[in-house]
């Protein structure tokens, strides 16, 4: 079975108002998490969603070169705690859903589009990727094999030089910038876990939809 359905007891409303000239319904629950709904009909049968835990590069460490790409590249493959990927593959195969999240500017982001059908599958897959990460040795592996890769990938060409180190010397801040691949190599899913579980644990969120959805 689904290791997150149920996803724990449903949370208590306290704030529930409409914008009438934005057709946007907005909700607050007591943890207070925010809620945007808008219907729209420009896609048939499609659901729009954004998870958004506010962090990303902003709380990343400054002496931690790395790990915003890290994040980035091995999310889907960590899995969650209860799942691998491998598994979720399995279990929600037909289902229109998307495992992992990105590390924005200033959020941790779970996006993408579903069905209507799946749109309380999709959040509750989102959620646990966000709030209860596996981390996986899978994960550190495809790290550790990613990393020669993208260090030549980087050197192959002067305009991804440039771009990699310019904000190291505009900046001298590790949470911009792509290291060499001695210090990317440092990075590790136990700084990655240490990272999010301190964000999870309350930082904002704020979930929008929009689509065809009631």
């Amino acid at each position: 079975p689904f290791g997150y359905d149920p996803f724990g007891a449903p949370g208590d409303i306290v704030e529930d108002r409409r914008i009438a000239d934005l057709g946007i319904r907005t909700i607050r629950f007591a943890n207070n998490v925010r809620l945007n709904i808008k219907r729209t009909d420009f896609e048939k049968g499609r659901v729009r969603y954004s998870v958004r835990l506010a962090g990303g590069q902003l709380v990343m460490p400054r002496d931690k070169p790395g790990l915003t790409m890290m994040l980035n590249m091995i999310s889907a493959v960590s899995g969650t705690r209860h799942h691998s990927l491998e598994d979720i593959k399995d279990l929600l195969a037909g289902r229109i859903v998307q495992a992992g999240f990105a590390v924005g500017a200033d959020a941790f982001t779970a996006a993408g589009a579903t069905t209507a059908e799946d749109l309380a599958l999709q959040m509750k897959l989102s959620a646990a990727y966000l709030v209860d990460p596996g981390f996986r040795p899978e994960a550190e592996s495809r790290w550790a094999n990613a990393v020669p890769v993208v260090d030549k990938q980087i050197n192959s060409q002067p305009t991804s030089v440039l771009e990699a180190k310019l904000p190291f010397a505009l900046f001298d801040d590790g949470r911009f910038g792509i290291p060499d691949a001695s210090v990317l190599g440092l990075r590790n899913v136990a700084e990655a876990r240490a990272l999010l579980a301190a964000a999870s644990a309350s930082a904002p969120i704020e979930i929008g939809i929009d689509g065809d959805v009631d």
